[in-house]
């Protein structure tokens, strides 16, 4: 049973294969979530493989009993925030490139073992800056866009 005093819970998304033709169970992202009121919460934490949601998003959750978790229920509010993943060619880079990535504002988050990179783009930034930076970086990474925000 969760705590009632919770500020933060984490939230379990389950995150369907790369490939649907291949029969592979769901895996499980969990976010960190800022508890709000009855049953909504605000992302906490950028997302590695869940799409369309980032930092500041609200959604909805229940608490499974059985599972002792929470599940999303229902998307409710955009942030307005962006997500971008970058698959890193060199590991040694990966630093760097999230010096380059504060450098223009944006937080960042790496799987270091898989030489992934989840990048939070806030909504003060201008997208364009962003989208530049990753396409004159292709030689280094590729990316994709995972939540666009000001859509």
């Amino acid at each position: 049973m969760p705590n009632p005093n919770d500020e933060y819970v984490k939230i379990h998304f389950p995150v369907p294969p790369d490939d649907e033709s291949i029969e592979q169970e769901f895996q499980i992202e969990s976010l960190w979530a800022k508890v709000i009121a009855d049953g909504r919460y605000e992302i906490n934490n950028i997302p590695f493989y869940i799409k369309n949601l980032a930092v500041g998003d609200i959604i909805s959750a229940s608490y499974d009993e059985e599972d002792q978790v929470f599940y999303p229920d229902e998307f409710l509010q955009a942030s307005g925030n962006s997500v971008v993943r970058l698959l890193v060619y060199n590991s040694e880079e990966i630093e760097k490139i999230g010096a380059e990535l504060k450098s223009l504002a944006c937080d960042w988050e790496g799987l270091m073992q898989k030489n992934l990179i989840a990048v939070h783009i806030p909504t003060s930034v201008d997208y364009e800056k962003a989208k530049e930076y990753f396409d004159e970086n292709t030689d280094r990474f590729d990316y994709e866009e995972a939540c666009l925000g000001f859509l």
